[in-house]
Formats: C-alpha cells, sequence, structure tokens
C-alpha cells in the first residue's frame, strides 16, 4: 500500500500563492466589493457574517500550515481589524463589530481545523 506524505517543502511556495489569493479576496471584498459580495452571498446562500467566517477560516487554515502559531493568528486578526477600521472612511463600506467577531470565529475554527488535522490525520504539516 502506498503511503500519502505531504511534501511541505514542494508545496511551500504553492500553500503562499494560494494565502496571497485568499487575503487578496479578503481585502478586495471587504474594502471594494459590496456588490460582488452582495451577489457572491445570494449564489452561495449564505450571509454576511457566515462569509466572515468561511473566508477567514480557509485563510488562517492556510496559513497555520505555512507558518508556526501564533503569528498568522496575529496578522490576520490585525487584517480583519484594519479592515473594519478602513470602512469608517468609505461611503459604501459600514464597520461592524459583529464581523470582526465572525471574523475572529473563522481564525479559531482555521486554527482548530489546524491542529485537528495535524494530530489526527498527521499528513497536513509535519512535526517542526
Amino acid at each position: 500500500m502506498t503511503e500519502l506524505r505531504f511534501n511541505y517543502v514542494r508545496a511551500r511556495p504553492f500553500l503562499i500563492v494560494v494565502f496571497v489569493c485568499e487575503v487578496l479576496a479578503i481585502l478586495w471584498f471587504g474594502l471594494f466589493g459590496e456588490q460582488a459580495q452582495t451577489q457572491l452571498q445570494g449564489f452561495m446562500g449564505i450571509d454576511d457574517l457566515a462569509m466572515h467566517l468561511v473566508a477567514f477560516l480557509a485563510a488562517s487554515t492556510t496559513a497555520f500550515i505555512i507558518w508556526t502559531p501564533p503569528q498568522p493568528a496575529v496578522f490576520l486578526g490585525l487584517a480583519a481589524g484594519g479592515i473594519e477600521i478602513a470602512q469608517i472612511f468609505l461611503p459604501d463600506r459600514q464597520p461592524s463589530l459583529l464581523d470582526l467577531a465572525a471574523s475572529g470565529l473563522g481564525i479559531f475554527a482555521g486554527a482548530i481545523t489546524y491542529l485537528l488535522g495535524r494530530r489526527l490525520v498527521g499528513l497536513i504539516v509535519p512535526a517542526r
């Protein structure tokens, strides 16, 4: 039987590209893409808070695979807070503490996903 192994060294550049794309999408939807965000919510059938949770869950899971915790959580938490602060100055956007809380919950869920994946499966990230 062939053993499935995660080759971290070979996958790291790809994961970094994925993470950058995730962060750019979060920034674009959070700062400029209100109409696109509304259309995406309708297409996916989820509300604004669920979109925050899903976006930050995906980004934080990827970030935890690439970098050692807790740095990814700090970076993404600051990014989430920065987006909400920037929305104060944008005429079409409205900052919300609920959005910030949903983003934080997504980061926490990403950390749990990473830890469970590493512990239970053992294929996501080798011990460093």
